[in-house]
C-alpha cells in the first residue's frame, strides 16, 4: 500500500472537543461522492500518571454528500498530559494519513 491522495472534494480530519478535564476525539470525513474503505484512529495520551493508547478501526461506507464521524474516544486530561493522534483512511490500495500530530 502506498501514499494516496483523496478523491477531489473529500476532506478528513480529527475533531477534538475539550470539556473541563475530558477530551473527546473523533475522526471526520466529508465526501461529495460515495466512498468505501477502512479507517484507523490511534490516540496516545501521556501524562504524569502514565500513558495509554487507544486504537480503533474498521470499515466505512459513506453516502454521497455526507459528513461522517469514525471512531470515538473519551480521555481524562490531567495537568501536564499530552495527546497525539493518527487518523488514516484506506481506500482501495492506497492509504491517506488524514492527520498526525500532537495536541493538548
Amino acid at each position: 500500500m502506498g501514499a494516496y491522495d483523496l478523491p477531489p472534494g473529500v476532506v478528513c480530519s480529527v475533531v477534538r472537543h475539550e470539556d473541563g478535564g475530558r477530551l473527546e476525539i473523533r475522526g471526520r470525513v466529508i465526501s461529495p461522492q460515495a466512498l468505501q474503505g477502512k479507517y484507523v484512529l490511534q490516540i496516545k495520551r501521556t501524562g504524569p500518571s502514565g500513558s495509554s493508547t487507544v486504537k480503533q478501526g474498521g470499515p466505512f461506507d459513506l453516502a454521497a454528500g455526507t459528513e461522517t464521524f469514525l471512531g470515538l474516544a473519551n480521555l481524562n486530561l490531567e495537568p501536564g498530559a499530552t495527546v497525539s493522534t493518527d487518523f488514516s483512511l484506506q481506500i482501495g490500495d492506497g492509504v491517506k494519513l488524514c492527520e498526525q500530530g500532537d495536541g493538548q
